[in-house]
C-alpha cells in the first residue's frame, strides 16, 4: 500500500505547499499592489506629473512606516512556525516614557512638553533611525522583485489554470498551468527562509551593539553587586573579627596588670584571650569561605560540589564529565550558583532530592540542577537567581529556569569554554 501513501502525501504536501504560497504572496505584494494603486491615482488626478510622482513617494512612504514592520514580523513569525529557524527580532528596544522634575517628557531621542507628542516622535523615529527599519524596508521593496516569482508560482499557476478551464476555447490546455502549480507547490514557498534569514535577521553590527549594551549592564550590575560585597565584608570584620581583637587587646591589657597583684585573675584572663583568639580565628576562616572557599581552591569546582552536598539536609546525587580544573573566578561563579539553587531546594522548593550533573563539552561548561520540589521558581528583579544571572555574566555565562507549578525544577547555568 506504499503506492497510496505516496500520491496521498504528495496531495497534502501539494496543498500544504500551495497555502503557504499563497499567504506569503500576499505579504510579499501587498504593499507593491498599493503602492501601485496609489501611483495610479495620482498620476491620473494631481494636476502635474510632478505632484503625482511626489503624492506617490509619500503614499509609499506612509505604507512602509505604517505596515512594513507588521508584515515583516509575520515573516519572521511564519518562517520559524513553517522552518523552525528563529530569526530573532532585530528592533532596538524602545526607551520607557519618563516625565521629568520639569514636566517635560522624556522619550529616550529628546525632551517634550506633550505627552501625545512624545509618544508619537517615539514611534515615529523607531520606524526611520532604527538600522533593522531600513532592513524591513529593503525587505519590502526588494525582496519581492527577487523571490516573488517564484513564491507566486503555485497560486499563480492554478489562477491561470482556472481561467483558460472557463473559457469557450481550448480548455484542455489548463491542464499546463495546473501541473505546473502542483508541481511547485510542495517546495516554491520555502526560498523565502533563507531571503528572510539574510535580510530580516539582525546584521553583524546590530549582534555588536547589542552585545555591548550587554556589556555595559552587566559592568554595572557588577559595580553595584562588588560595591554591596565590599559592604558586607566591612561590616562582617567590623561586627566580628575586629570587635572580638579589640576585646583581646583590652583583656591582654588586664592580663599585663594582674600579673604582678593577682597571677590566678591574669591566668583566667589569659584563658579568656585563647577562647577569643579561636573564636576570631574562625570568623575569619568564615568570612573567608563566603569569599572563595578553600576546597574549592585545594581540590576544584566538582569536589567543592561534592562537600556542599554532604552538608544539604537533601539527597543529593552529584554526577560529573569535568575533567580538570577550569579557571578560579568561573568556578567561583558556579560554585556560588549551585549553592544558591541548592538553597532554593531547600528553602523554597521544599524537595527532598536534587540532582546535579555537571557536564565539560568541547564548546561549554554546564551545570544542571534539578530537584522534586514545588516549583514556580523564577528570575525576580530582586531575587536570588537575578544575582545568579549577574555571576555568570561576566563570563558569558546563561541561567535557564524551567520550573513549572508543582515542579520539577530544573535550572541550568552555561559558561562558555573560552570563559572557563
Amino acid at each position: 500500500m506504499s503506492w497510496v501513501r505516496t500520491p496521498a502525501r504528495w496531495l497534502a504536501a501539494a496543498a500544504v505547499g500551495a497555502y503557504r504560497s499563497l499567504v506569503l504572496t500576499v505579504l510579499l505584494f501587498v504593499l507593491p499592489a498599493l503602492e501601485t494603486a496609489i501611483g495610479v491615482w495620482s498620476i491620473r488626478n494631481a494636476p502635474n506629473v510632478a505632484l503625482g510622482v511626489w503624492w506617490t513617494v509619500f503614499g509609499t512612504y506612509l505604507l512602509f512606516i505604517l505596515f512594513g514592520r507588521p508584515i515583516c514580523q509575520h515573516v519572521r513569525t511564519l518562517v520559524h512556525h513553517w522552518t523552525e529557524r528563529k530569526i530573532a527580532s532585530p528592533y532596538r528596544p524602545t526607551a520607557p516614557l519618563r516625565k521629568m522634575s520639569t514636566g517635560y517628557w522624556w522619550n529616550g531621542y529628546s525632551y517634550d512638553r506633550w505627552k501625545a507628542y512624545s509618544i508619537m516622535q517615539r514611534w515615529l523615529r523607531s520606524r526611520t533611525r532604527d538600522p533593522a527599519a531600513w532592513r524591513d524596508y529593503a525587505w519590502l521593496a526588494f525582496v519581492p522583485l527577487a523571490i516573488g516569482p517564484v513564491v507566486a508560482l503555485p497560486p499563480v499557476s492554478v489562477a491561470v489554470a482556472v481561467s483558460v478551464a472557463t473559457a469557450e476555447h481550448l480548455p484542455w490546455l489548463a491542464a499546463l498551468p495546473f501541473l505546473l502549480g502542483v508541481a511547485s507547490a510542495p517546495y516554491a514557498w520555502r526560498v523565502v527562509g533563507p531571503a528572510a534569514a539574510a535580510v530580516l535577521a539582525k546584521s553583524e553590527a546590530a549582534r555588536l551593539s547589542e552585545r555591548i549594551r550587554d556589556l555595559v549592564a552587566t559592568q554595572a550590575d557588577m559595580t553595584v553587586t562588588q560595591a554591596a560585597e565590599i559592604r558586607r565584608i566591612e561590616r562582617d570584620l567590623h561586627d566580628g573579627a575586629q570587635a572580638r581583637l579589640v576585646a583581646l587587646g583590652m583583656t591582654l591589657a588586664s592580663v599585663e596588670r594582674a600579673l604582678r597583684s593577682d597571677p590566678n585573675r591574669a591566668a583566667r584572663l589569659l584563658a579568656e584571650a585563647r577562647r577569643s583568639t579561636t573564636a576570631a580565628v574562625a570568623e575569619l576562616r568564615e568570612l573567608v569561605r563566603g569569599i572563595t572557599p578553600p576546597v574549592l581552591i585545594e581540590r576544584g569546582l566538582v569536589e567543592a560540589i561534592r562537600a556542599l552536598a554532604l552538608n544539604i539536609p537533601l539527597t543529593v546525587r552529584v554526577r560529573s564529565t569535568i575533567k580538570g580544573r577550569l579557571e578560579l573566578p568561573a568556578e567561583s561563579a558556579l560554585y556560588f550558583g549551585v549553592t544558591e539553587l541548592l538553597t532554593n531546594a531547600v528553602k523554597h522548593a521544599h524537595a527532598s532530592a536534587v540532582t546535579i550533573i555537571a557536564e565539560q563539552t568541547a564548546d561549554a561548561v554546564r551545570i544542571t540542577v534539578s530537584d522534586d520540589g514545588s516549583g514556580g521558581a523564577a528570575v525576580s528583579r530582586q531575587g536570588g537567581l537575578r544575582g545568579l544571572e549577574q555571576r555568570l555574566a561576566p563570563f558569558g555565562g546563561t541561567l535557564a529556569i524551567s520550573s513549572p507549578p508543582g515542579g520539577p525544577t530544573t535550572a541550568t547555568m552555561v559558561v562558555p569554554c573560552e570563559y572557563s
